[in-house]
């Protein structure tokens, strides 16, 4: 048998790699700039607005980290989205966001007699009203509902648990205000 002197598998390698590098390049190529003009909402209807502007969020529940928690997760999914500009002036915004969090409803949906606790589970039901009204007042959605619904598990009590679901839950609600929105154009 003979042994070959050298590091192992050279000779094989560049032209495979510059293969992979060359058929990436012509995937890019041929499908990326399909994906450029792909546009949220219905096609061909433009948005009335390209600057919003959210108002601070009304919480009539007793959730203190709630209101905080979800103008973080607005603010994050405007921004992130580059389907509007967020303008934290609210005489620059072309529109504005105001949203209300009118009730929450508790109940336990499983529970086991004979369990430590870990199997308990609540579920948390908010009722979210929104409203988004552009420059001059004219209203573009108005007194939407939206109910949202997150489970919580015990782990160490229900109010350790829901404490630490609060900005999961509160991005769950942005992105479904937010796609609610982007939908009704």
């Amino acid at each position: 048998m003979k042994l070959r002197s050298g590091p192992i598998g050279t000779g094989g390698i560049r032209p495979l790699a510059s293969g992979c590098v060359l058929s990436l390049f012509f995937v890019a190529f041929c499908f990326f700039p399909g994906c450029t003009s792909y546009r949220l909402g219905k096609s061909g209807e433009q948005v009335p607005f390209r600057t919003l502007h959210i108002a601070p969020v009304v919480v009539n529940v007793p959730v203190p980290d709630l209101q905080n928690e979800l103008e973080r997760a607005l603010r994050s999914i405007v921004i992130e989205s580059g389907f509007v500009v967020f303008q934290p002036n609210l005489q620059l915004a072309d529109a504005t966001l105001e949203i209300h969090i009118e009730s929450e409803k508790r109940e336990t949906v499983a529970a086991l007699g004979g369990d430590t606790g870990i199997a308990d589970v609540m579920s948390r039901e908010w009722q979210v009203r929104f409203t988004l009204t552009d420059r001059t007042g004219r209203m573009l959605i108005s007194d939407f509902t939206l109910p949202t619904r997150s489970l919580v598990f015990r782990e160490g009590g229900f109010a350790e648990s829901y404490r630490q679901r609060i900005p999961a839950m509160a991005d769950q609600l942005a992105n479904d205000i937010l796609d609610t929105i982007w939908a009704t154009w």
